[in-house]
């Protein structure tokens, strides 16, 4: 069994819990046509770790330290880290981003999954696989763009 810690931005605002939980059903429900065990082994029984659906309900109940002291206790416990869109912003995120790095868990970003997926999937249709791996980062490429383009956006409305 592989476990893995989804760091998303969150700060007890109820559109990013919105948001994680459709990253949680997309690597639950739609990753089962690629496991996500895929770029570590052959096992694909998986476990993903949600620090917001277990703690969020914390949130204005402990200070800070201890809630993200917590996070890192579950994260500590993992193989690997999937990095949500908007970390850049998020201190949580990227402490535990910081804490990853440091203990040698496999950190991997979403649109780097959503990436690999396409490819999978244009692979397993026929498509030849360089081509594949083409679009694959093509697509990882756009994705990366948008994230940039939607932290901008929310950069800006937070100076305003």
């Amino acid at each position: 069994m592989t476990k893995i810690y989804i760091s998303h931005p969150f700060g007890g605002l109820a559109k990013n819990k919105k948001n994680a939980d459709s990253v949680l059903k997309w690597l639950q429900d739609d990753m089962g046509v690629f496991p996500i065990k895929e770029p570590f082994g052959s096992d694909t029984h998986n476990i993903f770790l949600s620090p917001i659906h277990i703690l969020g309900h914390l949130y204005n109940k402990v200070d800070y330290d201890t809630g993200i002291g917590w996070c890192i206790d579950l994260l500590s416990g993992c193989d690997a880290i999937i990095v949500c869109n908007g970390w850049e912003n998020s201190t949580g995120c990227n402490l535990e981003l910081a804490y990853a790095k440091d203990h040698n868990i496999r950190v991997i970003h979403i649109n780097e999954l959503r990436a690999a997926k396409l490819t999978k999937l244009a692979v397993d249709a026929g498509m030849n696989k360089a081509i594949a791996s083409l679009a694959g980062v093509a697509m990882l490429q756009a994705l990366n763009k948008k994230a940039k383009e939607d932290l901008q956006r929310e950069r800006a409305k937070s100076v305003n």
